[in-house]
């Protein structure tokens, strides 16, 4: 498990906030770091799902419904929370022109068989994309990062922990409880069957405040050393 700490994740949106990176990849991408997503739930999720955020509206629910052709790990459908603004963009995606040009010439030739995902491909017979074109995507962008970023190198499914460790973070800042107590919400958020699986990121993070606790008091001590105090 390897999270992205704040100034590589702003690296990483210096470069699919780009006007040439597509806005689908972008998406893709932002649905995995933003809300959790693996990437088989990316390549599966249904349109259904995606609305248009109400005014004023902060936090929007995502549902990932197997019954709607989303592949979630053990089959379990969830509900996960993404950004109101990452919703309006996923919204304006799916009635965007170039989208829309694709579902027309897919019902053309399926006559309105295939599944209704909300991410399409014209390579494919049923605008499917498969999850190795999404790791592909990743691996050629991480590519790129790493010619100017020699140490940047992260896998898709270190997106999905970062916005794990990211929902503890901000849930113990704001309430100042510990992380513990957000189990139960991360569980249902990450759609977790065994609950080893969530106490991995908490745990993650209970390790990180030791060492970072650790450290400073390492430091104060050498300062007091230096100026003789005991």
């Amino acid at each position: 498990m390897k999270p992205l700490p704040e100034y590589e994740l702003g690296v990483l949106d210096t470069y699919i906030l780009r006007a040439e990176f597509s806005v689908r990849n972008r998406l893709m991408i932002e649905l995995a770091y933003k809300g959790g997503l693996r990437v088989v739930e990316v390549a599966s999720l249904n349109e259904g799902a995606i609305y248009q955020p109400s005014l004023g509206e902060v936090e929007c629910e995502l549902a990932l419904n197997t019954s709607n052709g989303v592949q979630t790990k053990n089959d379990l459908s969830r509900v996960t929370k993404i950004p109101a603004t990452l919703m309006t963009a996923l919204y304006d995606y799916k009635i965007s022109e170039g989208r829309q040009s694709i579902v027309d010439a897919l019902n053309t030739l399926s006559g309105n068989k295939f599944e209704p995902r909300l991410f399409l491909s014209k390579s494919t017979l049923l605008g499917s994309i498969n999850p190795n074109t999404i790791q592909g995507i990743w691996s050629d962008l991480r590519a790129e990062i790493r010619l100017t970023h020699e140490t940047w190198y992260y896998k898709f499914h270190d997106l999905r922990s970062t916005f794990a460790t990211g929902f503890l973070l901000k849930k113990a800042r704001v309430s100042d409880l510990p992380f513990d107590f957000f189990f139960s919400e991360l569980k249902n958020l990450m759609g977790h069957s065994e609950s080893t699986d969530t106490m991995v990121y908490i745990d993650f993070l209970k390790d990180l405040k030791i060492n970072k606790e650790a450290a400073l008091r390492r430091n104060q001590e050498a300062q007091k050393a230096v100026h003789g105090e005991k």
